[in-house]
C-alpha cells in the first residue's frame, strides 16, 4: 500500500451531528483544560477515511483529535477510528493535530447530554470543513442528519432518498423549504447538501422536515480502499470500496507509476485503489482509477476491512450473521464490538468490520465499530 502526505493535507470522516459545513480556520481556541468535564457528556464516534493524499500519521506523529477546552483527546488508530466520551453539552469545537494538520473545526449544531455523535469532516492542513453530522440517542426523540444526497428514486415522486448512507423516508407531511421558501420532493437533487429532521422508528428514518441547503450537485469524490464484489468488464463494471458503490465503464481512465500505466485487467478483489469520481445516484462513478496493489499493505489477501450499513441480521449473539457491502459476515465469543453491544446491533446500523475471510467466501469478524 501506498500512503501520501502531500503539502500537509489529510482527509477524514468522523461521527458527529450538526448542520452547516462551513470551512473553518484555526481561529484563536480557548485553553485546553486539564479536568474532563462533569456529567455523562455524549459519544463522538469517529472514522478516517483515507484520500489519495491522506494518512492518518505514524507511531511518531499519529494523527489525534481533541474537544477544544477538556483534556478529552482521542488518537485517529491506522484504521482511521476514534471513539471520545463524556462529550459536553453545548457548542463543541474540535482540534485535528499530528500528520501535518493543525485545524480546527466548530460543530454547526449543539450536542446534547446522552446523545450519539456522527460526523464526516474534511481536514486540509490548517483548515476543516464539516461533510455530515448525525445526532441521535439523546432525550430529544428528534434526530438531525445532514449531507449531501446520495441517492433518489428513478422518478421524482414522494418516496426515499440517500443523505450520508442514511435511508430517509418522507410523507405527505414532510415539509421541504430553501432558504424559508416550500419546496417539493421534485426539486431535490444528487448532489444537494440537505438538513434533515425527523424520527426513527425501527430501522426507518422519516423526515419531518428537509432543508436545501445548496443547489451544487457537481461534487467531486476520491475513495481510497480495498476493492470486493467486482463485477461485470471493462464496458461496464462494478465494485465496493470501504462501504461505497463504484461504478465504471469504457470512459474511466486507469492510470499508474512512471512507465507503468494501470488497466481494468489489474483490477482485482484485495487490491488497493485511489478512485476519482463523481456522485451519480447510490454510487459514485469513477472517472480515473489508481491501483496501489494487494490489501492493506501487509500481503495478507484473506483480510477484510469494510464500512457500511448491515441488512439480513441473524442469529444469537454471540454468534451472529448478517451482510455488509454484499459480503456474509459471522461473529464469534472471539468478536470484538465497540459502540454498540453485540445485542443491540441492528439492521440499517453503519458499521466497520475488520475480519478474516474464510475459505466459504464468509469473513469471521475479528472487530465491529459503529
Amino acid at each position: 500500500m501506498r500512503t501520501h502526505l502531500s503539502a500537509g493535507v489529510v482527509l477524514l470522516t468522523i461521527l458527529s451531528f450538526g448542520c452547516g459545513g462551513k470551512m473553518s480556520s484555526p481561529a484563536s481556541p480557548s485553553a485546553v483544560s486539564s479536568a474532563a468535564p462533569s456529567g455523562a457528556g455524549a459519544t463522538l464516534n469517529g472514522s478516517v477515511r483515507l484520500g489519495a493524499t491522506a494518512a492518518t500519521g505514524s507511531a511518531a506523529d499519529p494523527l489525534t483529535v481533541q474537544i477544544v477546552g477538556t483534556n478529552l483527546l482521542a488518537t485517529v488508530t491506522p484504521a482511521g477510528q476514534f471513539t471520545l466520551n463524556g462529550v459536553p453539552s453545548g457548542s463543541v469545537q474540535l482540534h485535528f493535530a499530528g500528520a501535518g494538520a493543525n485545524a480546527y473545526v466548530t460543530l454547526t449544531s449543539q450536542v446534547a447530554t446522552g446523545e450519539t455523535v456522527t460526523v464526516t469532516v474534511t481536514v486540509v492542513g490548517t483548515s476543516a470543513v464539516i461533510e455530515s453530522e448525525e445526532h441521535g440517542g439523546g432525550g430529544d426523540a428528534e434526530e438531525q442528519i445532514e449531507g449531501r444526497i446520495e441517492s433518489l428514486p428513478p422518478t421524482q415522486a414522494a418516496g426515499t432518498l440517500v443523505v450520508s448512507g442514511r435511508t430517509i423516508t418522507t410523507d405527505a407531511s414532510t415539509v421541504i423549504t430553501q432558504d424559508g421558501a416550500t419546496r417539493t420532493f421534485a426539486d431535490l437533487a444528487i448532489g444537494q447538501r440537505v438538513h434533515v429532521k425527523g424520527h426513527t422508528s425501527g430501522s426507518t428514518f422519516l423526515a419531518t422536515r428537509i432543508e436545501i441547503q445548496n443547489d451544487v450537485t457537481d461534487v467531486p469524490v476520491d475513495v481510497n480502499g480495498i476493492v470486493s464484489n467486482l463485477t461485470g468488464s471493462e464496458l461496464s463494471f462494478q465494485f465496493v470500496v470501504n462501504g461505497r458503490q463504484i461504478t465504471g465503464d469504457s470512459q474511466t481512465v486507469f492510470f499508474g507509476d512512471g512507465d507503468h500505466m494501470d488497466t481494468f485487467a489489474d483490477l482485482k478483489n484485495g487490491v488497493r485503489v485511489e478512485v476519482k469520481g463523481r456522485q451519480q445516484d447510490a454510487a459514485v462513478y469513477a472517472v480515473r482509477i489508481h491501483i496501489n496493489g494487494n490489501d492493506s499493505g501487509n500481503g495478507d489477501n484473506n483480510e477484510f476491512d469494510a464500512t457500511g450499513p448491515i441488512s439480513g441480521l441473524g442469529g444469537t449473539c454471540p454468534a451472529l450473521s448478517f451482510t455488509l457491502s454484499g459480503t456474509p459476515i459471522d461473529t464469534d465469543a472471539s468478536t470484538k464490538f465497540h459502540g454498540r453491544s453485540c445485542s443491540s446491533l441492528q439492521n440499517g446500523d453503519r458499521v466497520e468490520v475488520k475480519g478474516t475471510k474464510q475459505p466459504s467466501g464468509h469473513v469471521l469478524a475479528t472487530k465491529v465499530d459503529q
